[in-house]
């Protein structure tokens, strides 16, 4: 990938600055005459994530990649801190707070006026490295990359959840995985979108992305859902990077399709062949949230098309492992009609429901079929777009409730809220 512009956020990114929070905030919009003589004194707690060194070979590598800085935090802050820890480093732009006044994160404006300032024009060769779910949605709404930089994370961190529904484009814990990430940034995609990128298969299951989702109604135990893409919606907000967002438009054009892309038959087989349940226990059930009465079955049409494909080359092949044994005799039972919709289920989407009402919705009119297929059995259920997570929610519990061993849940992407 050759990006031209790399921005970076300022605090806990860059530097480890918890120590220097108090001259932040209104103390740094009006500096008092001896604010810049205080901070200094401070620095010595302040300890680089990024050191001058990383960044100098970063730019070595990569003579023609811009550098810039987007912050919230004040410009005599910034300007201070750059000044003690990247003495030598050109910085061709850096954004502060009073230079997009109301529209700092997670509003896009100072990632533009980044590009603005160094002339990059495509959006696509931008990327902003950060540390929490504001970094990341400014990149969004912006249309750029994202990078998320756990390395500054303590346990109790509070956007830990709020950054991990974000999905970041690449999400790493040191900064050394940076320079991969900027060289080889596909290979940091969840599944089915680097698949996608790539246009071919590659080795292992690759980034595996769980989201939590919550029932805000009847306050059943929270479920983890595998992702193995994103969608942006065609919004205001997010208009920019669907625009190149492949995955939000195959979501768009499959809408009414009953035979999908290599790739998200791929993408299934690796989530499947990634479960140590389905690949040493038995017989294993596979299927899919139903199509709504009279709605075109959509999901059973890519249940059947991940059967064939099993059928013709099955998934169970070998041990994933040298250190662990073979699979052991198992088959894979693929069952279109393990759930079901009562007549008088809503759309979600055409009808508008909000969080709660999604919940009601499926939990009232969603079913088990009668029979016992899934009795002792571990289950996959597949779903094409999650959003509130109300489907998959409602079809775990109910699985679980007719006898499943295991109920795996799987989208093949998560709808990206702004």
């Amino acid at each position: 990938m050759n990006f031209q512009l790399l921005l970076f956020d300022l605090d806990n990114t860059l530097l480890r600055t918890d120590a220097v929070e108090q001259f932040r905030g209104n103390l740094g919009l009006n500096p008092p005459p001896n604010y810049v003589h205080e901070l200094t004194a401070q620095l010595a707690h302040v300890v680089p994530i990024y050191t001058y060194g990383m960044l100098h070979n970063i730019h070595t590598k990569y003579p023609q990649l811009k550098f810039g800085v987007f912050t919230r935090s004040p410009r005599a802050y910034t300007n201070t801190l750059l000044r003690a820890f990247y003495p030598k480093l050109p910085w061709d732009t850096v954004i502060c707070f009073e230079d997009v006044p109301g529209r700092t994160k997670p509003h896009p404006d100072g990632i533009w006026m980044a590009m603005q300032a160094t002339e990059v024009k495509d959006i696509r060769q931008v990327v902003m490295v950060g540390d929490n779910s504001k970094d990341i949605m400014a990149a969004y709404r912006a249309g750029v990359w994202a990078f998320l930089d756990r390395t500054s994370w303590t346990a109790d961190n509070k956007d830990k959840w709020r950054s991990n529904d974000s999905i970041a484009d690449a999400d790493f814990r040191q900064p050394e995985t940076l320079l991969d990430a900027l060289e080889n940034p596909s290979a940091h995609l969840p599944c089915l979108e680097r698949l996608v990128y790539e246009g071919k298969d590659f080795e292992g299951h690759g980034r595996r992305i769980e989201v939590r989702h919550f029932d805000n109604v009847d306050r059943r135990p929270f479920v983890k859902v595998e992702v193995l893409g994103r969608r942006f919606k065609k919004c205001d907000e997010f208009q920019h990077r669907s625009s190149w967002h492949i995955v939000s438009q195959q979501i768009v054009a499959l809408k009414e399709a009953q035979v999908f892309p290599w790739e998200w038959i791929f993408a299934l087989r690796k989530a499947i062949r990634s479960d140590m349940n389905f690949m040493f226990q038995g017989h294993n059930v596979v299927t899919v949230i139903p199509s709504k009465p009279g709605q075109t079955p959509r999901l059973e049409s890519l249940l059947m098309q991940l059967a064939a494909s099993h059928a013709e080359n099955p998934i169970f092949k070998a041990s994933p492992s040298p250190f662990l044994p073979p699979p052991g005799p198992n088959k894979l039972l693929f069952v279109p009609d393990q759930l079901f919709y009562l007549n008088g289920v809503k759309s979600n989407s055409r009808d508008h429901l909000d969080g709660p009402a999604r919940m009601i919705n499926v939990r009232d009119h969603l079913r088990v079929n009668a029979n016992r297929l899934v009795t002792g059995r571990n289950v996959m259920v597949i779903d094409d777009v999650t959003t509130s997570g109300a489907t998959l929610l409602n079809a775990h519990h109910y699985l679980m409730a007719a006898g499943a061993r295991t109920v795996k849940l799987v989208s093949m992407t998560q709808a990206i809220s702004p």
